[in-house]
C-alpha cells in the first residue's frame, strides 16, 4: 500500500497519473522496485512476528563465533 501510492484511490485525488504508465523503462523499474519493497516489507514483518513470539531464537554472538571459527 505504501509503495504504490499512485494506485491507491484514497491517496490519489481524481485518479491522477504520474506519467509512468505503459511499457516504458521507468514504469517497469518503478513497478519492479515496488514489488521488491513490498516483498522486503512482508519478510521483515514476518521475521519480526516470529522473533516476537519466540518461535525462532536469535543465537548469541559466542555461539556464532564458535560455529564460524571453531572455538
Amino acid at each position: 500500500m505504501l509503495w504504490r501510492l499512485s494506485k491507491q484511490k484514497w491517496a490519489n485525488r481524481g485518479n491522477q497519473k504520474a506519467g509512468f504508465s505503459g511499457n516504458r523503462f521507468e514504469a517497469m523499474a518503478r513497478n519492479a522496485m515496488a514489488v521488491y519493497l513490498t516483498g522486503m516489507s512482508t519478510c521483515a514483518l514476518f521475521l519480526a512476528v516470529v522473533l516476537y513470539t519466540e518461535l525462532l531464537t536469535v543465537p548469541s554472538w559466542g555461539f556464532v563465533r564458535n560455529m564460524l571459527f571453531g572455538g
